[in-house]
């Protein structure tokens, strides 16, 4: 009877702490969101939805569940709310995309200067509120019926995100150990438990039961590892290490979730082909990172390859992240996706609207850089309109489906608080390639036209300037999006005296 106790005594106190892992919210009926209507399976090297081959083109999310920029002093915007995980999801489906890859769960810098929230906070230690951000993205991914590959882990020590040095560092061992200590690997897997069997706090479903889930990925770019390490894979010793902690912890995956596929995260090709709880191959591919490294820069013909050696085996081949090359190259490797059977490619990687006005950014190597749906003069250098429209195009092409209008831009904006004529700023609507605004001294207008297809991909976030105001006048400001297609309802009315 005291051992029940105290076990029921723990139990609280597992629940007061990590409150989201073990249950949902009080409304968590209510605000159930309509699922997916199948999980994703295999059969053979195909993905298929029910009875039908599920095959895609998007953009990469990496930012879906946490930003990793222009995070505000109190870190309030560390985590997406909910209009910017709407944003990207949107975006995604306005592209013709039916499935998405966001970025691994993030790890405190124990020992160092903890730069922002993160995910995991220590063994077994979670962050409610990170959590249920990626609650709602699973919520907003089964309403909009888009499917999500997850990785876990990452291999790099990049600021905000962190990975597995610093999961290590937890039991004061170093990110070598990683791979083959026992208490490592049974930290990891206490990890893979606890999210999986996490319930969802807005719709009560465990992650391990929800289809919006793709597959569960074991990590980021895990191989790399070695390489950034400078690690001497002698007769691959390293590679032996990364290679059968991937296998234990895929068998591990699906001994608890036979609902969800499972995807690799390097190794040895071989041994993955052959494994019977690794479902998915997944590559990246990338112009610019294979022009400094001195290897092939034909991604097409990289692509052929890797999709021919995955079939040979049965096994479904994904692109998990491809870019950073010039449009020529992109479209070539699209092609090439298209006609070899490879299931799938994400783009690298979209940016969404910040809740404050504006776009986030992002800055990649070679002068490349994260992209902003439809497409911006901001974005000129990368070809952003000719190729998120070439994009979109092939992804209603690899599903067997015409190629429809792009939507009418949604929801309708909203106009900030406006503090100074020099600075007005709104909250973007989704597809829209420009802006007009509208100024007026009544309320009730007349209304006068004072910018006219305005973007807001502007990388200073400073959208619109007015400046033919007069000191000592009231002004009234809205603002509408618009695209080709069509344009928004007004915005709401900010008011502003001209001092």
């Amino acid at each position: 009877m005291k051992i029940a106790k105290v076990v029921l005594l723990l139990i609280g106190f597992f629940v007061l702490v990590n409150p989201g892992f073990v249950g949902c919210s009080p409304a968590c009926k209510k605000d159930k969101a309509p699922v997916a209507r199948n999980f994703i399976t295999r059969n053979g090297s195909m993905l298929m939805d029910g009875d039908k081959e599920f095959r895609f083109f998007a953009l990469a999310s990496s930012n879906l569940h946490q930003n990793e920029e222009q995070i505000l002093p109190d870190n309030s915007n560390r985590f997406p709310d909910e209009f910017e995980i709407r944003d990207t999801l949107m975006t995604i489906r306005q592209m013709g995309g039916t499935a998405t890859r966001c970025f691994t769960l993030s790890v405190r810098n124990k020992g160092g200067k903890q730069e922002v929230p993160v995910h995991i906070e220590g063994i077994r230690q979670y962050n409610e509120e990170a959590f249920r951000t990626l609650d709602k993205v699973l919520q907003i991914c089964n309403e909009l019926d888009i499917r999500l590959i997850f990785p876990i882990i990452d291999s790099h020590t990049f600021w905000g995100w962190r990975g597995i040095k610093e999961f290590a560092s937890f039991r004061g061992k170093g990110g070598d150990d990683f791979w083959d200590d026992p208490q490592l690997r049974e930290d990891f897997k206490n990890l893979v438990y606890d999210l999986l069997n996490r319930k969802n706090y807005y719709t009560g479903v465990a992650y391990k039961d929800d289809p919006a889930i793709l597959a569960w990925q074991l990590g980021n770019e895990m191989d790399v590892y070695i390489r950034d390490n400078l690690l001497m894979d002698k007769n691959g010793y390293w590679t032996g290490k990364l290679t059968d902690w991937s296998v234990e912890m895929a068998a591990y995956i699906k001994s608890i979730d036979k609902k969800h596929l499972v995807m690799e995260a390097g190794g040895d090709m071989d041994t993955f082909l052959k494994d019977p709880h690794i479902d998915i191959i997944s590559k990246h591919y990338y112009e610019y990172w294979n022009m400094l490294a001195g290897r092939s820069t034909n991604l097409a013909s990289l692509c052929r390859m890797d999709r021919e050696r995955a079939k040979s085996a049965n096994k479904v081949m994904i692109a998990d992240e491809f870019g950073m090359g010039t449009t020529d190259v992109l479209i070539s490797f699209m092609d090439e996706v298209m006609q070899n059977g490879t299931s799938g490619a994400l783009l690298w990687g979209v940016r969404s609207h910040r809740r404050d006005g504006g776009f986030y950014f992002h800055n990649e190597s070679g002068g490349y850089a994260s992209y902003h749906w439809p497409g911006f003069s901001s974005g000129d250098e990368i070809d952003e309109r000719n190729l998120l429209r070439i994009l979109r195009e092939k992804a209603y092409q690899i599903r067997g489906l015409t190629v429809p209008a792009v939507p009418i831009p949604a929801p309708a904006p909203v106009l900030l608080e406006i503090k100074s004529a020099d600075d007005i700023i709104w909250r973007g609507s989704v597809g829209a390639s420009g802006y007009d605004i509208e100024r007026a001294e009544n309320p009730g207008g007349p209304w006068g036209l004072v910018g006219k297809n305005i973007e807001d991909a502007a990388k200073s976030r400073k959208l619109f300037s007015d400046k033919s105001v007069q000191k000592g006048v009231t002004y009234y400001y809205r603002v509408k999006a618009k695209n080709a297609s069509g344009e928004t309802e007004y915005s709401n009315i900010q008011k502003l005296l001209v001092n």
